[in-house]
């Protein structure tokens, strides 16, 4: 049993996003408790830190959240 998941997250305007996490990661739950209740993140900054040692930060309003998909690998 794998303990992590490829991911990918769409924010409106950009390009999609993919990176592998652990299955346990917070963000994961965030950024689905973001697209359950959109309203509730309407101005709240969201960030993603990614790249090879997490090097590199995406800053994207919670509303601009437009889809998720988590698969195991």
């Amino acid at each position: 049993s794998n303990q992590y998941v490829e991911v990918s997250v769409q924010v409106q305007d950009m390009q999609q996003l993919e990176f592998v996490c652990p299955k346990d990661a917070v963000i994961l739950n965030t950024l689905q408790e973001v697209l359950q209740n959109p309203t509730e993140y309407t101005n709240k900054l969201l960030f993603l830190n990614y790249g090879q040692n997490g090097e590199q930060t995406l800053y994207f309003p919670g509303s601009s959240l437009l889809g998720l998909n988590i698969a195991a690998i």
